[in-house]
């Protein structure tokens, strides 16, 4: 990469700083995760990226990811997640248990992306001069998703400059 890898417009774009990505087979086992109290500044792609497999398709379902008390500054992305695909979320009954809270988002191009999640809580975050909207559910369907007690300034300046799509 010939770019500045810290700086988010020319960082590697994937996966990211933390990345869960179990293998596609029903013997990967991830649950119960923790990640507190981190500095993630600068750089492509998303601080923590979920790229779980569809919970009806593991023997044990992947849950409880806790992501909590971090600052994400001036980095493309904050929290990317992927799970169940097209509307299955809605249908399933194993929930991921995610919950993103108490975390200090400032200066990233793209807060949030949510794709096929049951169980979702994004509470008491404080979003500050990101530059495009947070998604829940553009490429597939989610289920239980809380979004609570949040601060957005500034967020989505882009057109068509809405917080949350």
């Amino acid at each position: 990469n010939k770019g500045d890898p810290f700086d988010p417009r020319t960082g590697v774009m994937a996966p990211g700083p933390i990345d869960l990505e179990p293998n596609d087979d029903g013997f990967a086992v991830v649950r119960d995760v923790t990640i507190r109290d981190n500095l993630f500044r600068g750089g492509g792609g998303y601080a923590v990226n979920l790229n779980l497999r569809a919970n009806d398709r593991v023997r044990q379902a992947q849950r409880g990811f806790v992501m909590s008390g971090n600052r994400i500054e001036d980095r493309d992305g904050a929290f990317s997640t992927f799970g169940y695909g097209g509307s299955q979320a809605i249908r399933g009954d194993r929930s991921y248990e995610v919950n993103f809270s108490r975390n200090i988002i400032r200066g990233v191009r793209t807060p949030f992306i949510l794709n096929g999640m049951r169980g979702v809580t994004l509470a008491e975050n404080r979003l500050t001069d990101c530059a495009s909207h947070s998604e829940i559910g553009n490429v597939a369907w989610n289920a239980e998703v809380t979004v609570t007690r949040n601060r957005l300034e500034r967020v989505g300046l882009r057109p068509a400059g809405y917080a949350l799509w």
